[in-house]
């Protein structure tokens, strides 16, 4: 996660084709620290960004267009922004939804 100015980055590692799309945990370690988001949505055309923006934006509260894809267009590693004006620690938020055993 990293914040800029008064919007967050989230950091993803998102696994497309998956049974059902849940929060499953963390992948990486340091900085390289990515939430991992399983995705029910297939790789194809878009599908599972798009997938991942509608997840995101639902679980935030926010309009599909407040949620922006920055970085991984056609990498499981991706970058969304998101507003955070209020300094709320959304990414805090996201990891309490994670399934525990990211089953």
């Amino acid at each position: 996660m990293l914040e800029q100015n008064k919007n967050l980055v989230l950091r993803l590692y998102v696994q497309p084709g998956a049974a059902k799309t849940q929060i499953s945990g963390q992948f990486g370690e340091g900085p390289d620290l990515r939430l991992k988001l399983r995705i029910s949505a297939p790789p194809v055309e878009g599908a599972a960004n798009l997938a991942v923006q509608e997840f995101l934006a639902k679980r935030l509260g926010l309009k599909l267009r407040q949620v922006v894809l920055l970085r991984g267009e056609k990498s499981r590693a991706k970058d969304f922004q998101v507003p955070n004006e209020d300094g709320n620690d959304l990414f805090q938020a996201l990891q309490q939804m994670a399934v525990p055993g990211g089953r």
